[in-house]
């Protein structure tokens, strides 16, 4: 078990990678948040601030105090029905970095508050990988917290075991572990793509009329 001195010692960095729709498990469903109405943007003008924003977030690692800063972003493809929420915050001067990701069902239920379970990469809504002093580290079980406005501010917390991979992208409960108990508060930006219908392969823009039309 890896302890919170040995985190301390070598710095902690909190960063979230995006990645494609999770498979196994659904994503999560949104629920509406005190004083947070879903879908009310009233022009175009709030959700191309969102779409140009930059974000920035601050993570709290429990029991230590340490602050980790960052950045939040919705990824969002026209067409596809799971937007993911992608939360990126780094410890200064290391290379050390953690991943979490969390997949909602439905653009129009983005806002709200998203609690789920944290597990395992490639079959859960919710998961976490690390990177600590060469070596990786997957999510085993946890639990995530999210509420994300319509004004582009984002909260919440995690606390989950991390596992050290027997090979990259591996989990192995078996091996070394630690505790990730943290907050985090901040903004989020948007992050969207539609298709390009007339060429061919994967071909998208961001500044196309759903992704400036799109409402939170």
């Amino acid at each position: 078990m890896l302890s919170r001195t040995w985190l301390s010692l070598f710095g902690f960095v909190l960063v979230a990678c995006g990645g494609g729709e999770p498979e196994g498990e659904q994503p999560a469903e949104a629920q509406p948040a005190d004083g947070v109405e879903g879908s009310t943007a009233e022009a175009d003008g709030e959700s191309k601030s969102l779409l140009d924003a930059e974000s920035e977030v601050h993570l709290t690692i429990a029991g230590e105090g340490t602050q980790l800063s960052g950045g939040a972003q919705l990824e969002v493809r026209e067409q596809n029905p799971v937007a993911n929420l992608v939360v990126t915050a780094v410890y200064e001067g290391t290379s050390n970095l953690v991943t979490f990701q969390l997949a909602v069902l439905g653009v129009e239920n983005v806002v709200g508050v998203h609690r789920t379970e944290i597990g395992p990469p490639g079959n859960s809504a919710a998961f976490a990988q690390a990177y600590l002093e060469r070596q990786s580290y997957s999510s085993g079980s946890g639990s995530l917290e999210v509420t994300l406005a319509g004004d582009g501010s984002i909260s919440g917390s995690l606390e989950v075991e991390m596992f050290q991979d027997s090979e990259p992208g591996k989990l192995d409960e078996s091996g070394a572990s630690f505790n990730l108990v943290a907050a985090f508060e901040g903004s989020w930006k948007l992050l969207c793509r539609s298709p390009v219908q007339a060429l061919p392969g994967d071909h998208s823009v961001s500044d196309s009329a759903y992704c400036r039309g799109l409402k939170f």
